[in-house]
């Protein structure tokens, strides 16, 4: 189910005065910090990214008209209709440019573009497009319907793409999610990012069905792993400083 279409609406960051908002399709995303310097944050998004251009808007004119297109064949079915549909939502989105949020000596460094994480369900197949760009390993969060998270990481340098997903009702991954796609074991490549002496507590949130809203769970992990979760483009972590291209 990567790239399902959500519900769209925004939280903290979106519109002014509005708060964080549950039960809806979102999507976090977090480069590996590898030594990057504010200077070479800027560097990539500038040379990578045109002026009002997202990470997938830049050709949103012309896979608008050719969708458009897709959309009168008869042939079309259900699943082309559904994908037309997203990928319509993220070609007009394409308007504002993505941000990543910079702390020296931190792990991981928040990135938000409105069309990755707003009714977007990430995968690692997104990663890995961020991936080649900052030459760098990507993570990602996703939370469905505040139902079911899942977390993906891709390591372009490597060729690592993995995707795991947990729900809060045991079986709900099977009904919701593409199985061929996501895997239901812990997601070790976490562990990475998480002391040794909390390891333990990390398996033990990940397994745990008590959760009644999957943000809780993916805040809960975290904090463990050095993660702070971006809503917004203006949503500046406390400590970090939001770089644009």
């Amino acid at each position: 189910m990567s790239g399902a279409v959500g519900k769209l609406l925004y939280g903290k960051g979106g519109f002014e005065g509005e708060e964080r908002l549950m039960g809806m399709t979102r999507s976090f995303y977090f480069i590996a910090n590898t030594g990057f310097s504010r200077e070479r944050i800027r560097e990539v998004l500038s040379a990578s990214f045109t002026e009002g251009a997202s990470f997938i808007g830049q050709e949103s004119a012309e896979l608008s008209r050719k969708l458009e297109e897709m959309r009168e064949r008869p042939d079309r079915g259900d699943g082309l209709e559904e994908y037309i549909n997203m990928a319509i939502r993220i070609g007009m989105a394409g308007n504002i440019e993505p941000v990543v949020a910079y702390r020296e000596g931190v792990r991981l460094l928040p990135c938000f573009d409105i069309n990755l994480c707003e009714g977007y369900t990430a995968s690692s197949r997104d990663n890995a497009m961020l991936s080649r760009t900052f030459e760098a390993p990507v993570l990602s969060f996703s939370v469905m319907d505040s139902d079911i998270l899942s977390v993906s990481c891709s390591d372009a340098q490597k060729g690592v793409e993995i995707d795991c997903v947990r729900a809060n009702i045991p079986g709900m991954e099977e009904e919701m999610c593409d199985m061929e796609i996501y895997r239901t074991d812990f997601p070790s490549f976490l562990l990475e990012y998480c002391s040794e002496g909390e390891r333990g507590k990390l398996r033990e949130i990940w397994e745990s069905r008590e959760y009644v809203l999957a943000e809780e769970k993916m805040e809960d992990i975290g904090r463990l792993i050095g993660a702070e979760f971006m809503y917004g483009w203006d949503d500046n972590p406390e400590g970090y400083e939001v770089l644009e291209g």
